[in-house]
Parts: C-alpha cells; sequence; structure tokens
C-alpha cells in the first residue's frame, strides 16, 4: 500500500464515522485533530481513532483496551492484528460498551 492510499482510506473512515455520529439519537460529539478522532461520549469517557502512519495501521484506544488493524486489500476492510475482529464491530463494540447502551453505527 502506498502512503497516499493509506492516508485517503483513514481519511474516510473517519469521516464515515463522523457523519454516523451526525445522524446518531445518542448525544455523542467528536472532535478530528491531525487524523485522530476522538469521539467524546455523555458519560465523560472517549473512545479514539487515529491513524499509525510508520505501520500503515488503524488504532483504537477505548476502555476496554488498545486494538491495532491491519487493512486486507481483498476484503476491503480493517481487521484486529491479534483477534481478526473487524474495525466496524470493534467500533460498535466499545462504544456499546462505553456508553452502556445501544450505540450502533450501520456500516
Amino acid at each position: 500500500m502506498q502512503r497516499n492510499e493509506f492516508h485517503q482510506l483513514v481519511d474516510d473512515y473517519q469521516e464515515f464515522i463522523e457523519d454516523a455520529i451526525d445522524e446518531l439519537e445518542e448525544d455523542l460529539d467528536f472532535d478530528n485533530e491531525s487524523g485522530t478522532l476522538i469521539i467524546h461520549n455523555p458519560n465523560k469517557t472517549q473512545v479514539i481513532i487515529s491513524r499509525q502512519s510508520a505501520s500503515y495501521q488503524i488504532w483504537i484506544a477505548a476502555k476496554s483496551g488498545g486494538f491495532h488493524f491491519d487493512y486486507d486489500s481483498d476484503k476491503q476492510k480493517w481487521f484486529d492484528d491479534k483477534s481478526g475482529e473487524c474495525l466496524d464491530d470493534c467500533v460498535n463494540r466499545v462504544l456499546q460498551e462505553q456508553n452502556e447502551g445501544e450505540v450502533k453505527i450501520n456500516f
């Protein structure tokens, strides 16, 4: 993967998350600072989705831990480098865990 392709994939993914949060009824907010998407939950916790340019990964930091995702160009999805969990599923899981309820983004 070329560097510009990686950055475009991450930009597109973060933009999708931002648009989805805007559509949710839940009171979530976000900031995107230098390629790091910070999702602010009503209970004052955060989920952080950041790009790691050196390793061509997306990292998530949440209360339940840190997760690192590699891009699978055949499936056109991001997958956790340890568990194999899809990034889409992880985003929904950590948002639900931190919001103690049904926060669901439709990917």
